[in-house]
């Protein structure tokens, strides 16, 4: 498949002319393959010599392509290859130069306004002089009046020449937000290592097609997703896409391949090496802090630079065209990408998966309810056939925003949620605890608390309530249960209750818990959250 190229780089300021046919001399891209953080492109070079069993070609590629990672591919037979990095100076593609010619017209156009303002500066500073009258020059007796009138005249001019320098003022100050932003625009489209093109020549035998690889780092992706969950069946549509964006001043069109991880630049041969064992001469030596910082660093890993775009209208789609093999995952997809930066969301594909829908009340952390979509018990699910790649999905719920979650490097996790609803809420009251000593020498601990769950809304909902009550991991710390009504119907090795409340619309159904802790009269209770 050849990609259509829709900009090709130009040169600016004097190495313009003489290295306009140069830059003619981009060849077409016929593959993308786009990876977490760079894309390697395919060009197909076309020159042909008049000996048909022998062929030179010459091109020249964006400095944005690195030099040490351009390589002929097999077919072809090239005999030799060479590449240099040429210093030509800035280029731009000629993308850019609409936003190049606004630039210098607003730069022109804050140069007369500063000149009009210097102007106006001026003519207030002689408006400000005083104006000298010698009343006592008989020959001026007779035309005071008009020198009066001819004052009054000049200070009705100094205030418009005030109110224009001021005037003037505001515009200039608007023209220079403007050029900064404009500027700042402009470079912000500039392509990576701008100053610089990389010049590719060799020769080959044979008519075959001479294909030429080249790497860049000025690019990214990730994947992302539109997920809408319906409340009554528990479908779930959601639409993958990818957020992809390319510095290499050449803009693409066509059919890409998008990887989860890039190849490995070296794989080492497997050994495994016999296990010894030995007596401990010396204690164990503490934990070096470089490693916590390496494994923190680990956990952390690099940052997402993608920020979240509105999605653009996805039409009806098959599920995404996947390849999966031990080592990476590629998912295609069909675009346009320009070259100077700008981000694009490319879709993927369309697929659902079946859930089952819960409200999930957790009073201690949140007064309203959460809407969750659980994988647990859904044998119908897409999960296990559609391989989720990491990234951030926007949520709805029956077509309404409701939040953002973020998709785990290992897939899809078991629930989902899917957001919060507002009208079904619920509250924690403690109760005012009482401490004392028994006539054992034991502390007494008298605790609990009211969960108090509303349905705000006109429908019957079933909504799992969640708490605790404490768990002693001391043996001196004894837990007794005084009262739980309703009965849960759940509670876990870690004493975590789980309650499941029918609510009919408009009703307040309460929860009550009590319970007594028996400890050492000389300690002190610590609840460990």
């Amino acid at each position: 498949m050849m990609f259509l190229l829709t900009g090709i780089m130009g040169i600016t300021g004097e190495a313009q002319e003489a290295n306009a046919t140069r830059m003619d001399k981009v060849p077409p891209v016929i593959s993308v393959d786009f990876y977490p953080s760079g894309a390697r492109f395919v060009f197909e070079i076309f020159e042909v010599a008049e000996d048909p069993g022998y062929r030179e070609f010459e091109f020249y590629l964006p400095g944005a392509f690195d030099f040490q990672n351009v390589r002929p591919l097999t077919q072809g037979d090239v005999t030799t290859f060479s590449v240099d990095s040429l210093n030509l100076g800035r280029w731009e593609p000629q993308e850019l130069e609409p936003l190049k010619r606004i630039v210098a017209d607003r730069t022109r156009e804050l140069n007369l306004l500063q000149g009009r303002q210097r102007a106006l500066k001026q003519a207030l500073s002689l408006f400000d002089a005083p104006l000298s009258l010698d009343i006592k020059d008989p020959q001026l007796l007779s035309h005071v009046d008009d020198l009066y009138n001819a004052r009054l005249r000049f200070e009705s001019r100094m205030v418009d020449a005030r109110i224009a320098v001021k005037e003037a003022k505001e515009e200039l100050r608007k023209a220079e937000e403007e050029l900064k932003l404009l500027q700042a625009e402009r470079e912000g489209k500039r392509p990576y290592n701008d100053e610089s093109i990389l010049r590719v020549c060799g020769t080959a035998v044979k008519p075959a097609p001479i294909l030429v690889e080249a790497y860049t780092s000025a690019a990214r992706w990730n994947a992302r997703y539109d997920m809408d969950l319906s409340s009554e069946t528990g479908d779930i549509v959601a639409k993958m896409r990818a957020q992809v964006w390319q510095k290499t001043g050449l803009n693409i069109e066509g059919e890409f391949s998008f990887h989860t991880r890039h190849p490995s630049s070296t794989v080492p041969l497997y050994e495994l090496g016999p296990l010894r064992v030995n007596l401990r001469r010396q204690p164990p030596k503490p934990l070096v802090k470089n490693d916590r910082a390496s494994m923190a660093m680990m956990e952390s890993g690099e940052a997402n630079m993608f920020k979240a775009l509105d999605a653009k209208p996805v039409s009806p789609m098959e599920v995404p065209v996947m390849n999966l093999t031990p080592a990476d995952i590629t998912v295609k997809g069909i675009g346009e990408i320009k070259g100077d930066g700008t981000r694009e969301d490319i879709a993927l594909g369309v697929f659902q998966m079946k859930s089952d829908v819960l409200l999930v009340s957790i009073p201690e952390q949140n007064s309203e309810t959460w809407i969750v979509a659980s994988m647990d018990h859904s044998s119908s699910s897409l999960s296990s056939t559609i391989p989720l790649l990491p990234g951030p999905a926007d949520l709805t719920v029956n077509g309404a925003g409701s939040g953002k979650t973020n998709i785990p490097a290992f897939g899809l996790q078991e629930q989902i949620p899917f957001g919060m609803a507002s009208r079904l809420t619920s509250r924690k009251e403690p109760f005012v605890s009482k401490t004392g000593t028994t006539w054992i020498g034991k502390g007494v601990l008298e605790d609990g608390y009211t969960l108090i769950v509303t349905n705000g809304t006109e429908t019957a909902w079933e909504v799992l309530v969640k708490d605790r009550i404490p768990i002693p991991v001391n043996e001196k710390i004894q837990l007794e249960v005084k009262k739980i009504a309703p009965t849960p119907a759940e509670r876990d090795p870690e004493n975590r209750l789980t309650w499941k409340i029918d609510l009919q619309p408009g009703e307040t159904k309460r929860i009550v818990v009590e319970f007594t802790l028996h400890y050492p009269s000389d300690e002190t209770l610590e609840y460990i959250r």
